[in-house]
């Protein structure tokens, strides 16, 4: 799986991320910061007639 589906979006600032089974890893910096790796809260996927959204999780730990 690539990260970016396009160039444009292969300039993004890529850093503190946990990268698994990402074929073009090697193409972003990633530098790892010391802040909690991952999303700052949940992500919650869900699909529709309209196709795939992101929307946070109301999940508390």
């Amino acid at each position: 799986m690539l990260l970016f589906r396009n160039d444009a979006s292969s300039q993004s600032f890529v850093e503190n991320n946990r990268l698994i089974d990402i074929a073009d890893q090697t193409r972003y910096a990633n530098r790892m910061t010391g802040k909690p790796v991952g999303p700052e809260r949940p992500l919650k996927f869900r699909c529709g007639g309209n196709g795939w959204k992101a929307t946070a999780s109301t999940f508390r730990k």
